[in-house]
């Protein structure tokens, strides 16, 4: 059942197009136990339109987004990067939060894996990249991991 959508916030659509993604990939791993070939096909549909839907929605928040205004050269990095950096550092986590950047740092590094809400605020934090079907440590984040005890 879907919860209403602010359509103005770029972060909402973003977050309901991670859940449908990961509804999708949950849909097409089930799909691979079915043994009806009807069922599995009209569940392998389902996942289908649930990426098509997370690609509109991701469409909608990249146009709603603000312009990011990029700088080359030393001392390039934009002051907000820079603060956003050094909390990154120091800031406390709660041990799940932890124990998703240990994971990730001893290789379960699979987006979709891990509680979305921490690798939001990992990926704030500019410890993680998510890169598509993969999660990375930044430099910042090989840092804080190791002082974790990596």
């Amino acid at each position: 059942m879907k919860s209403a959508l602010d359509a103005t916030d770029p972060s909402e659509l973003l977050k309901r197009a991670a859940w449908d993604r990961d509804l999708a990939k949950r849909a097409a791993g089930f799909a691979e136990w079915i043994l009806w070939d009807a069922d599995r096909a009209r569940l392998l549909g389902h996942a289908k339109r649930l990426e098509e839907e997370a690609a509109e929605l991701e469409k909608q928040a990249a146009a709603l987004a603000p312009a990011v205004t990029l700088t080359v050269g030393l001392g390039a990095l934009p002051r907000p990067l820079e603060g956003r950096m050094e909390r990154g550092l120091f800031v406390e986590l709660n041990p799940q939060e932890q124990n998703t950047l240990l994971r990730i740092a001893n290789g379960d590094d699979r987006s979709g894996t891990h509680n979305p809400a921490h690798v939001a605020r990992l990926e704030m934090l500019a410890l993680i990249e998510d890169r598509g079907p993969f999660i990375d440590l930044t430099a910042l984040g090989k840092k804080r991991g190791y002082w974790f005890g990596e």
